[in-house]
């Protein structure tokens, strides 16, 4: 007598789409980066962080680089790697978060800079990081295999 197995079949995912590839890769270099700049804002957020005098906070809302620091180091840093553990495990999240958090550094940057009344090119350098992993994030390949259950 044959047993039947009602449950359903579990669906492979398959390999992992390059533009997920890529996109790892940009939020690593991005969370590392956030990580690193962050830290260096909260220690020493009123000393001339990273080259960045206080003078340029000029006429904005902050009177030092604290608050755009935690930012820079929760979001972004440690965002990232919830972000990279979410798609690695692939929870029901990760596909929105990882869409997310490159137009979320789009906005940073764009605010960054209107705040400073200035484009560095490093503005340039992470908003196209941030429009990158958007628009890797949003590929169909990678949506889908982030949707597909274990």
């Amino acid at each position: 007598m044959a047993v039947q197995d009602d449950a359903p079949a579990v669906r492979s995912p398959g390999p992992r789409p390059r533009a997920l590839q890529a996109y790892v890769v940009c939020a690593v270099v991005l969370g590392l980066s956030a990580l690193y700049g962050g830290l260096a804002l909260l220690r020493a957020p009123a000393d001339d962080p990273l080259g960045m005098p206080t003078e340029w906070l000029d006429g904005t809302p902050f009177r030092d680089y604290f608050l755009p620091g935690l930012a820079l180091f929760g979001f972004f840093g440690v965002g990232s790697f919830v972000v990279l553990l979410g798609i690695r495990r692939r929870r029901p999240w990760a596909g929105i978060a990882a869409v997310g958090l490159g137009l979320g550094q789009v906005v940073w940057i764009v605010v960054q800079a209107a705040l400073l009344r200035s484009v560095h090119p490093l503005h340039l350098v992470y908003g196209g990081l941030g429009a990158a992993m958007a628009v890797l994030a949003s590929r169909p390949s990678v949506q889908s295999y982030l949707s597909v259950e274990r």
